[in-house]
Formats: C-alpha cells, sequence, structure tokens
C-alpha cells in the first residue's frame, strides 16, 4: 500500500491560511517505492492532453454540486467516454492510461470544485484522494481562484509493476506549471515555481474501469 500526501502537486505552497480562516490542510508526502518483481511496463509520454487549471474559473460553480457526498458516481460507461485512449484495457496499459489522466485531472479539480471524475475514480479508501477533494471544496468555499498548474510528463518516462494481488503500481514523472492564486478582492500572486514531481499510484480494476487505490507524492 502507498503512503498518502495530503495536497502534494506543488499546491501546497502558497494556500496556507484564508484571511484567518483555516488554511488548505498539506503535510510532506513520504517517499514509497513501487513493489519489485512481476509483470512490467513503461509508456512514452501522456497518453492524454495535460489539463491546465482554467483561467477565470467561476468560484464555486460546481463545487456545491460536488459537494454531496451521496451523489451517484459516474458510471463506467460515462468514464469510458472520458477517458483517453486504451483506458478500457484491462492490462498494464490501460492502468498507465488512467493512472496519468487521474494526476492530470487534479488541476483542473482544483480551479473548477468539480469533483465527479476525480471520486468517481477514487476507490473509498484512497486518503490522498479524499485529502484532495476536500482541499479543491475549499478553495471554491474561500472564493480563490487557482490558474495554471498544469501538469505534463516529466523527465523519464511512466513506469509500471503488476502487484501478486493484481494491483499495477504506476511511477509516473511529471512537471508541474506555475500556479497562480486569487484571492477576494486582491490581486493574483505566485503559489509555487514550476517544479519536478514523481507520482506513485496504486491502481486496481475496479468493474470495468482502473481505479486508484492511493496516491504518493514525492518532490524531486
Amino acid at each position: 500500500m502507498l503512503v498518502a500526501g495530503a495536497l502534494g502537486f506543488g499546491l501546497s505552497f502558497g494556500l496556507a491560511g484564508c484571511d484567518g480562516s483555516d488554511g488548505i490542510v498539506t503535510q510532506t508526502p513520504t517517499p514509497a517505492d513501487s513493489p519489485s518483481g512481476g509483470a512490467s511496463v513503461t509508456s512514452s509520454p501522456s497518453a492524454s492532453d495535460s489539463v491546465a487549471a482554467s483561467p477565470g474559473a467561476s468560484p464555486g460553480s460546481s463545487a456545491t454540486a460536488s459537494s454531496d457526498a451521496n451523489a451517484a458516481p459516474l458510471s463506467d460507461e460515462e468514464l469510458l467516454k472520458i477517458l483517453p485512449e486504451y483506458a478500457d484495457r484491462t492490462d498494464l496499459q490501460g492502468a498507465v492510461v488512467t493512472a496519468e489522466f487521474f494526476i492530470q485531472e487534479f488541476p483542473r479539480m482544483m480551479s473548477s470544485g468539480d469533483t465527479d471524475v476525480w471520486d468517481s475514480l477514487s476507490l473509498p479508501d484512497c486518503k490522498f484522494c479524499e485529502s484532495s477533494r476536500a482541499n479543491a471544496l475549499k478553495v471554491q468555499q474561500a472564493e480563490w481562484v487557482l490558474q495554471g498548474g498544469a501538469i505534463t510528463q516529466g523527465l523519464g518516462i511512466t513506469e509500471a509493476n503488476l502487484g501478486e494481488n493484481g494491483d499495477v503500481y504506476v511511477k509516473y514523472p511529471t512537471v508541474q506549471a506555475e500556479v497562480f492564486v486569487t484571492k477576494p478582492d486582491k490581486e493574483a500572486y505566485s503559489a509555487g515555481d514550476s517544479q519536478q514531481v514523481k507520482h506513485y499510484l496504486e491502481m486496481r480494476l475496479a468493474g470495468d474501469v482502473w481505479r486508484v487505490v492511493e496516491v504518493d507524492v514525492v518532490n524531486d
């Protein structure tokens, strides 16, 4: 099992505190190595387009609709229409494509507050997934606007190993672009420079879709 970071993806810096209210909760992630042995696969640079935080996203526009814990998740059929090519494969390639998409979904969720796709790809006990979701909703409730932060393929290639339990362990090196934050009645400021980040994901085939068991984030 991978150890979860609370926020990661570079958004931990510059977001603490909101004019005296509680800030975004962060913690330093603990590095975790993917298991050795078993089948492995490598991927060429990102199978799907990078997702950038949308400039001028309307704060809270979708957060309210997505914050209902009882909302029905997207069906497998709906997810497969959204996921990139080859995500429907039940082998390691399908796991890698879905893992890359999930990581690239993070800045879009943070900027829009729309957690439907994130929730539908997250398994119930994923601590990283839940804390990231909570942070996205907190950003919207605080009426902050996030811009930038696109996540793209970093140095090296995506690697994956098949575990004995059938889960797939993915190592995804990325670069996250600079993130800008605008608070109500204040000018935008940089929440951090571009940085290289490694993501370690444990993926599990649940139904017809690969889903996220846990994520660890390591800043290079």
